[in-house]
């Protein structure tokens, strides 16, 4: 079972790019002394310690070798992924250490989800070259907030288009959705048409919000393989394919030509008994072939299930971000991942909270 952990946002500081790194690479090192290694293993010779906010861009196409490694004495499975540090400096860094950015033209820099039409959830605060984990239901230390700056929030649609933008924002503290979350924000829009908006970023130079293009129906045939697939994975349940159940998303990248499905599975929302079933899958599409990257699935009320609330690719190289908002029993957080090829990269977790 491959499980995936991931969300995120942006900041400008006063960290300079390598040389000859792609100025609008989004991927940062998250945390301090981070082994560049030689070869793809930790027992590898250490090429250079890397600090946080580190830039790197993933060498295309992606060469990565996967590993379990004990850190902080759990076992976390990863892959060793090939990067680009400068012009002359590449080797492997274990994906746990990378995360990205998004260089906001302010300080600190946000990612917002809609709760309804003029009331946001924070879900990724950048104030260290870095997003990183954003609310006190994760770790209090990580948020802080002293002031909002006088900047826009572009909001985009579940395709990553945007479609408004968000002035004069202020900290909400008034209405009752907010009960259970760390942040709430409100504004004013700059366009009053009624545009159905998912996410915002604060402004930066580096993102475009270059639209994905997604197809909602796909064949009959290629649910079907989906769908016995999944009973193959599953073994003991014998799933179906009845159009109330199951949601898919396709989208190509332009870049090396994939298709990509995800699919999500739910028995029952809300799940209300131990029996009800979650699945979340993400399949590259190779002509007739189904190939598997993530296949998640969990049983009964009491564990976390992924939704996904964008497809996006904000600045524009190809490698679409999936924002996830993973539910769990009586809390919820967010998760981003990236996709490069057969490469499924999580770059970020946070935000959320609970009761």
């Amino acid at each position: 079972m491959k499980e995936i952990a991931l969300i995120y946002i942006f900041l400008f500081s006063s960290f300079s790019f390598g040389e000859g790194i792609n100025s609008n690479s989004l991927f940062r090192i998250k945390g301090n002394n981070v082994r560049l290694r030689e070869k793809p293993d930790i027992s590898s010779k250490i090429i250079k310690n890397l600090e946080k906010g580190t830039f790197l861009e993933i060498v295309y196409p992606p060469k990565f070798t996967n590993q379990t490694l004990k850190i902080n004495e759990i076992n976390v499975n990863g892959n060793w992924v090939y990067v680009k540090i400068s012009n002359n400096l590449y080797g492997y860094v274990f994906s746990e250490y990378i995360g990205f950015d998004i260089k906001s033209k302010v300080l600190p820099g946000f990612i917002i989800k809609t709760i309804n039409s003029n009331l946001f959830e924070l879900i990724g605060l950048s104030q260290n070259n870095l997003i990183e984990y954003s609310t006190s239901y994760s770790d209090e230390a990580k948020l802080r907030i002293d002031k909002i700056p006088n900047s826009k929030i572009n909001l985009v649609e579940f395709n990553g288009k945007r479609v408004n933008e968000l002035n004069s924002i202020y900290i909400n503290k008034n209405d009752d959705s907010c009960d259970y979350m760390i942040t709430c924000f409100s504004g004013n829009l700059t366009s009053k048409q009624k545009t159905k908006y998912t996410l915002g970023f604060s402004d930066s130079n580096i993102l475009i919000f270059n639209p994905v293009i997604i197809n909602y129906k796909i064949n009959i045939e290629l649910k079907n393989k989906i769908v016995k697939y999944s009973n193959e994975q599953l073994k003991t349940i014998n799933l179906k394919e009845d159009g109330n159940n199951w949601i898919h998303y396709e989208f190509m990248t332009t870049i090396g030509k994939k298709k990509y499905i995800i699919s999500e599975y739910n028995s029952s929302i809300p799940r209300l008994n131990q029996s009800d079933i979650h699945i979340f899958r993400v399949d590259l599409i190779e002509g007739e072939n189904i190939n598997n990257l993530v296949f998640y699935n969990v049983k009964g009320t009491q564990r976390e299930t992924f939704k996904t609330i964008a497809i996006t690719d904000i600045n524009g190289d190809n490698f679409p971000e999936i924002w996830l908002e993973v539910e769990g029993y009586e809390w919820w957080y967010y998760s981003t991942f990236v996709i490069i090829d057969k490469l499924i990269l999580p770059v970020y977790q946070g935000g959320g909270g609970g009761v």
